[in-house]
């Protein structure tokens, strides 16, 4: 007695290597990758209050802003911010001036007297906002976030680095990195 069987069809289409389709491996995947960077980034924030880390992550803060920047979203913005990073120790925030001009963005140590805007927030807090554990709404409304000079211009700091507006994707997932100039041929020294 022989048996004959028809292909078993599938309504998701399937990829060769056994298991489900790649469309949903590439989503689970960027939604564990997502988990990851959340976590990590609440155990990084949890760093701030240990003696000696604090320095360590206003300068990993420094390093990052201008790589978190969004040109898109600035467009002909010319403007100047001063973001003061509290020490959760007390004492005075460490101030840096973020400039946005020309579709870049630069970081310039100490306090700028022309800023427009004001942004005072906790080093861990901004870790957090940017890994996606929270967003900036949350911390405006309790007050860990604070926006000063002009509102219009206030409300578009945290949009200008991709920050999200609640808990969700991290914005350290979508950094854009420095690219590389050509390097010029040297011209060949003339021996003496």
């Amino acid at each position: 007695m022989s048996v004959t069987t028809r292909p078993v069809r599938s309504a998701l289409p399937t990829s060769p290597v056994i298991g489900p389709p790649l469309g949903r491996r590439r989503r689970a995947a960027r939604r564990a990758t997502e988990r990851v960077v959340r976590r990590g980034g609440a155990r990084l924030a949890g760093l701030d209050r240990y003696l000696g880390t604090h320095t360590v992550l206003l300068l990993g803060i420094y390093v990052v802003i201008p790589l978190l920047f969004r040109p898109e979203h600035a467009g002909d913005l010319d403007a100047s911010f001063e973001l003061r990073i509290r020490n959760p120790r007390g004492g005075d925030p460490d101030a840096c001036a973020v400039l946005v001009a020309g579709g870049r963005c630069r970081i310039a140590f100490g306090c700028n007297p022309k800023a427009r805007v004001i942004v005072t927030a906790g080093a861990d807090d901004l870790i957090r906002m940017a890994s996606g554990d929270i967003g900036w709404p949350q911390l405006v409304s309790a007050r860990r976030l604070t926006l000063w000079g002009d509102p219009y211009l206030a409300l578009r700091f945290p949009l200008l680095f991709g920050m999200p507006a609640g808990p969700g994707r991290p914005a350290l997932l979508d950094l854009r990195l420095p690219t590389r100039r050509p390097r010029r041929p040297r011209r060949p020294r003339e021996r003496q």
